[in-house]
């Protein structure tokens, strides 16, 4: 399959994913109050939090650690798999017996302790899942990961109309099946034990544990902080709009997805012009994205949401200003480690947690779903500066087109399509570079 065929195959499913998603949350937000809707998506993102460090960080390492020898690559899935399924079933079993107090000190009341219960069956499958999933795109099946999402967005639709509980069950069994059925292509890596590589694989995993969290930053962090911080009202409001205004990251995904095996180290293709392009493709679609929706999103909102669920202007702005900087950013990250940078990726990641919370512990509490989306703002732009340590030659265009993306955000106080038309304007710095690319692309 050409680069070109899978980009299309991919944006394909990646969009399909995108919509779905969509239309689940906003049906949801019809069905559930905001107290249900908050606790349901809530548990959610802590799960999604956990992952990395209940994988430990091994299915980030298996995007970009791809062996070419066959034995070696079964070797770093098996020990994988069963690293992720001890720290898994452990997790679960915690999450099971102290649900009450999760959901006492989580989600502010005793209510939900079922509802936590049911979600143990997610710790358990979520890990392994996003592992296996992440291994069929490293070796050659990108659309593996978008399929995914599309699926399980589908089947969440089925329990839309069914009491709280159920949902809970319902989707979690949902992603334990899914597992199941993605372990069918590799069944032979558990046919002898492999742990000899152990410590190989380790080392590529570990340092990039807490990068990976760098993924989830503009989610699952936030919602995580607003659930202990203020009322679960605001969660819903936060992730009934989130998936409209990070429909820039879905834009970026299919570059991501493709790009991880292109980058590996392993594969001796780290850092050619095919990342260049990548990367200034990535920027483009970003910012083409952003001025073109941002002027759509209030009436479209307003039309798809009930009126508990409507958010401010100012949070649209700000959200997808975050998403766009996020985007660029992760990219940035992919680099990084592309280039053998693990260092530079973990000391730059923890930073922008670290801020990132301090942040939303400040502005959450008075500013609610809004603080949340200005501390994400703000932890996304030293990432920015991560473009100094990658040597590529659209550094200057990038840093221009940056700049003026932020004069978006006040701009948005005084029109929409005032801050519409500077991140069109953002633009401008690639012009240059963009028919040349488009007409390579098409070759």
């Amino acid at each position: 399959m050409s680069l070109r065929t899978a980009f299309l195959k991919t944006t394909l499913l990646v969009g399909l994913a995108g919509l779905t998603g969509m239309l689940v949350r906003t049906l949801y937000a019809h069905v559930l109050p905001p107290d249900a809707y908050g606790a349901l998506f809530s548990l959610q993102a802590l799960i999604t939090f956990l992952i990395p460090f209940l994988n430990l960080g091994m299915g980030e390492a298996l995007n970009y650690f791809i062996p070419r020898e066959a034995e070696a690559w079964k070797s770093y899935l098996t020990i994988a798999l069963l690293v992720t399924l001890v720290t898994s079933s452990l997790a679960a079993f915690i999450f099971l017996i102290l649900a009450p107090i999760i959901s006492t000190a989580y989600l502010h009341t005793p209510i939900f302790t079922p509802i936590v219960r049911a979600f143990s069956i997610g710790i358990l499958a979520w890990p392994l899942f996003l592992v296996l999933r992440n291994a069929l795109r490293a070796r050659g099946r990108p659309e593996a990961y978008p399929l995914g999402d599309v699926l399980l967005n589908t089947g969440r639709l089925a329990f839309i109309k069914t009491p709280l509980l159920i949902i809970a069950l319902g989707w979690n069994i949902l992603v334990l099946t899914l597992t199941l059925l993605y372990t069918l292509p590799f069944r032979s890596v558990f046919t002898r034990p492999r742990l000899q590589e152990m410590r190989r694989l380790l080392s590529y995993s570990l340092p990039n544990m807490l990068s990976a969290v760098i993924i989830i930053l503009l989610t699952s962090i936030d919602i995580i902080l607003l659930t202990l911080l203020a009322p679960l009202t605001s969660v819903a409001v936060y992730s009934a709009n989130l998936p409209y205004l990070t429909i820039p990251l879905f834009l970026l995904q299919p570059i991501i997805i493709l790009y991880y095996p292109l980058l590996s180290p392993l594969h001796g293709r780290a850092f050619t012009r095919e990342a260049q392009r990548g990367f200034l493709t990535a920027s483009l679609l970003l910012t083409l994205s952003g001025a073109f929706i941002l002027p759509l999103l209030p009436t479209l909102l307003k039309l798809l949401l009930p009126a508990a669920y409507q958010p401010s202007i100012l949070l649209i702005s700000i959200l997808l200003t975050a998403s766009i900087l996020g985007g660029i950013t992760r990219y940035a990250f992919i680099l990084l480690s592309a280039q053998g940078l693990v260092r530079e990726r973990f000391t730059w990641t923890l930073s922008m947690i670290l801020l990132n919370l301090l942040l939303d512990l400040i502005l959450i509490p008075r500013y609610l779903a809004t603080g949340a989306a200005l501390g994400t703002l703000i932890a996304s732009l030293p990432g920015i500066l991560l473009l100094t340590r990658l040597r590529i030659s659209t550094f200057h265009q990038t840093s221009l087109s940056l700049l003026i993306l932020l004069t978006s955000i006040p701009a948005v106080l005084i029109h929409p399509l005032l801050s519409s038309l500077l991140l069109t304007a953002s633009l401008l710095p690639y012009a240059q570079q963009l028919i040349p690319f488009i007409r390579e692309f098409i070759r």
